[in-house]
């Protein structure tokens, strides 16, 4: 199977005379660079030259003629291959016309992977020819089970979105080796304006567009990613709510015991709800909770410091003397051998808050919040922040502190430098 037209097809008639040919002094923009230069192409691995014109020292009486080398995958080379200029073009303007839109097109085939003889593709296996959207579902089926659920709904998202942007423009026998950069930015732009989602929610969308196809060019079903090019917008620093003082308090003193043990939790480890209604009893170790990388958020396993607040609670509540395998958090508030549902704690501390009349923002992961800003503003210690936050580098941690409205400490205004002027 051939992934480009064979050679007859440039040796015969897929150039079409036009009458209304561009005037010999146009300029052909898309011309690449020197002919007597071999270019790798971008999108696929085989070399070629650009076409030239060979017009006979500009003798209109000869045979004028368009020269180019295409790249020959069964003797490994390049192989010169030409074409002529048609007798029905009389004058001097008019053949160097034709000579122009023939190695416009022909330059055009050459750069998007035009060769001779069987693709590398074919050579490496008998592969599917996939379109867009049947790629998508591939890598949906294939990596459903090693992602997490939130996860797993914007890869949906995503796959239902593009099935209808393709059958809105009418692609949906679009071959995936033929999307380019130009198909996924229209459809990026469409899904911006369709949904009409912000900043923020674009990137996370783009991330897992280029997600899918990093995930093909890994499984060596695509050579590259159409959406590479694509770059994320700008966005703002985070607005992260954190509970002031008398917030706190109004939610301890109106949280059920067990609502309050999961505010403790999150407080003072930092660990995010979700991954806390998955740990078990066996994580916890002497002097740290260990999250394992199936847990975790960012996939990474890490340990986190256990401060002496969170240990008198863990005491408190018999922790280590019970089974390994029982989940670290019930309905109880206690360890249990059945994780809690998704939204239980979540929704326990929206009717708190509903029942107390305070604002949408104060949600049951603020308390990581309050415990991050608790912490950086007793010990202004961000090295330890941002390793009980377990991020990846000291500048993530310092664009979430600042998301709280933290980092704005400044020297004492005696130590300031002053000329004495």
């Amino acid at each position: 199977m051939r992934t480009n037209r064979p050679s007859s097809y440039l040796e015969g008639h897929i150039f079409p005379s036009e009458p209304e040919s561009e005037p010999a002094t146009r300029q052909i923009l898309d011309f690449l660079g020197p002919a007597e230069h071999i270019i790798m192409s971008a999108r696929d691995t085989y070399p070629y030259r650009l076409a030239q014109l060979s017009d006979a020292g500009g003798d209109i009486s000869k045979r004028w003629r368009v020269i180019f080398y295409v790249w020959d995958t069964k003797t490994n080379k390049l192989v010169r291959r030409q074409k002529w200029i048609s007798a029905s073009f009389k004058t001097k303007a008019q053949k160097t016309a034709e000579a122009n839109r023939l190695i416009k097109r022909i330059n055009e085939l050459l750069v998007d992977g035009y060769h001779l003889g069987e693709s590398q593709q074919t050579k490496k296996s008998s592969q599917q020819i996939w379109t867009w959207a049947e790629a998508f579902d591939w890598v949906y089926q294939h990596r459903e089970p090693s992602i997490r659920k939130r996860s797993i709904q914007t890869l949906e998202l995503i796959r239902t979105e593009l099935k209808e942007w393709i059958r809105i423009n009418n692609l949906d026998h679009l071959p995936i080796q033929h999307v380019r950069f130009e198909h996924c930015d229209a459809f990026m732009q469409w899904l911006r304006r369709k949904r009409n989602i912000g900043n923020a929610t674009y990137n996370n969308y783009l991330s897992f567009l280029k997600l899918n196809f990093n995930y093909l060019v890994s499984q060596q079903r695509l050579d590259y990613s159409p959406a590479a090019r694509l770059h994320p917008l700008h966005t703002d620093e985070p607005e992260n709510t954190h509970f002031p003082s008398a917030i706190k308090t109004k939610f301890l003193e109106a949280y059920p015991e067990e609502l309050k043990i999961m505010a403790q939790y999150i407080y003072y480890s930092f660990i995010r709800p979700g991954e806390l209604r998955k740990l078990q009893v066996k994580h916890i170790r002497d002097n740290s909770i260990f999250v394992p990388g199936h847990i975790s958020k960012n996939r990474k396993s890490a340990h986190v410091l256990i401060p002496p607040a969170l240990e008198r609670l863990l005491q408190d509540l018999h922790v280590r003397k019970m089974p390994p395998h029982f989940y670290l958090i019930s309905h109880n508030g206690k360890p249990g051998p059945k994780p809690v549902s998704t939204n239980f704690f979540n929704n326990r501390h929206l009717q708190v808050r509903k029942d107390l009349g305070l604002g949408r923002e104060y949600t049951l992961y603020c308390w990581k919040h309050t415990g991050v800003t608790d912490t950086y503003r007793q010990t202004r210690d961000i090295e330890f922040v941002s390793r009980q936050c377990r991020h990846s580098s000291l500048d993530m941690t310092k664009r979430y502190l600042r998301g709280l409205g933290l980092l704005l400490e400044f020297p004492d205004q005696g130590e300031l430098p002053d000329l004495g002027l």
